[in-house]
């Protein structure tokens, strides 16, 4: 079974932490959200929307690599310069636009950027997208909705941190 998981929702989990890491470095990623996809399994869990499921994994694994990146960047000043450079992540292989305009979304707000990236990106369905993040697909609906209007402003507005800091 989870080689058929693999064999057509591969290159969908490996898209997501691409725009998710901002790196291509994510193959690591993507065996890890496998092989805890398997371990689920093997403890009986039953899976209805496999995708979904692998996607939640997924998101869970970026969500733990980034409080170990933010652990690591409280400490990396107590390290040697040499140690502090060998952590910075590889170059950005999205589009500089996208990674620009994805960049200031999710700091606007963490959760549009996570819903446009499974629904817009991704192209889930509401119900699959609400699975992933742990919402109802109406909440998923919603904050799709705003999350849109919020990146039309960015596009349009010259200076996007300010449109940032007026829906906050």
């Amino acid at each position: 079974m989870i080689e058929r998981w693999f064999a057509e929702y591969g290159d969908d989990i490996y898209r997501y932490l691409v725009y998710t890491q901002r790196t291509s470095d994510v193959e690591d990623l993507v065996q890890e959200t496998f092989v805890r996809a398997m371990d689920s399994l093997f403890r009986g869990r039953r899976v209805d929307h496999p995708r979904a499921f692998l996607l939640r994994i997924a998101r869970n694994l970026c969500i733990d690599a980034a409080r170990r990146r933010k652990a690591w960047l409280r400490l990396a000043p107590r390290l040697r310069d040499d140690a502090a450079e060998a952590s910075h992540e590889q170059a950005v292989v999205l589009d500089a636009w996208v990674a620009d305009v994805l960049a200031r979304l999710e700091r606007a707000n963490r959760a549009y950027h996570d819903v446009v990236v499974l629904r817009g990106l991704q192209g889930l369905s509401s119900e699959e997208a609400a699975q992933v993040l742990g919402w109802t697909p109406n909440h998923v609906n919603v904050a799709y909705h705003r999350a849109l209007k919020l990146l039309r402003s960015l596009v349009a507005s010259e200076g996007g941190e300010q449109a940032c800091m007026k829906t906050e």
